[in-house]
């Protein structure tokens, strides 16, 4: 998933999902302190750190000797 679809994933800005989460943020803080373009470039840069979150996430998870993955109590996003 990205915001435009590129390389034939999903296009975030063509869901439904990109406008509720516009008009959520708007109406909870709103709309002089938010506006669509502030809210697709944080979605935008969400998106893009992802791969990060992922990769942070793994790393945080240690293998216990039975061979089972437990992750650290931090490990709440």
């Amino acid at each position: 998933m990205n915001w435009k679809g590129k390389n034939g994933k999903l296009a975030l800005a063509d869901l439904k999902l990109s406008n509720l989460i516009a008009e959520t943020v708007n109406s909870f803080f709103g709309s002089k302190m938010s506006n669509n373009s502030l809210v697709e470039g944080s979605i935008k840069e969400w998106l893009k750190q992802a791969p990060n979150r992922i990769a942070q996430k793994i790393k945080r998870q240690i293998i216990q000797p039975s061979g089972h993955l437990e992750a650290h109590h931090s490990d709440i996003d």
